[in-house]
């Protein structure tokens, strides 16, 4: 038995997938966060305790820029990067068979074929109607299964569950 799944790499689809990347460093932001009040903290106990000179002052402000440079960095520069993707608008078909993932991938730019064995994929998470295959930390296969019947993502779920770890695999 196999599957066949079409996924079209939209613009939409990307940033969904930037924005599940960004959620997944929750831990980041919250240590983040606090190293911030930290640091804001010792600024107000200088500025109690009348310590506090323009160098103080200047330290607080560069503090303060680079929290925002690291902000825009994460939430506004993803936008831009994907508008200039090799893979948006492309056309990924999947055939999901017992042995293997073919792939095959095409736009006016790209036209590839790969055959991924499933103990490549090394992380499987899904949001919504689509199914993140991970071939590596930062690189995915987006895999759209709004079209599918139950059937056949049950069995898509069963291929993948024998291969990645329970850890690593959210359904």
């Amino acid at each position: 038995m196999s599957v066949n799944v079409n996924t079209v790499y939209s613009k939409e689809r990307l940033l969904r997938f930037t924005k599940f990347v960004l959620a997944g460093k929750k831990p980041l932001w919250i240590l983040m966060g606090i190293c911030t009040l930290i640091v804001y903290s010792c600024f107000a106990v200088v500025e109690i305790l009348g310590d506090a000179d323009s160098t103080i002052w200047l330290c607080l402000i560069l503090i303060t820029l680079l929290d925002i440079i690291y902000l825009v960095f994460y939430l506004v520069v993803p936008r831009f990067t994907v508008n200039k993707a090799k893979n948006l608008d492309m056309t990924v078909s999947f055939e999901f068979t017992e042995e293997n993932i073919r792939i095959h991938a095409q736009n006016e730019l790209i036209k590839e074929e790969m055959t991924v064995k499933y103990a490549t994929v090394t992380k499987v998470a899904r949001m919504d109607n689509d199914v993140y295959l991970y071939s590596g930390p930062h690189q995915a296969f987006i895999v759209d299964i709004s079209e599918l019947s139950g059937k056949d993502i049950t069995y898509i779920r069963s291929l993948l569950e024998k291969s990645v770890p329970q850890k690593k695999f959210k359904w």
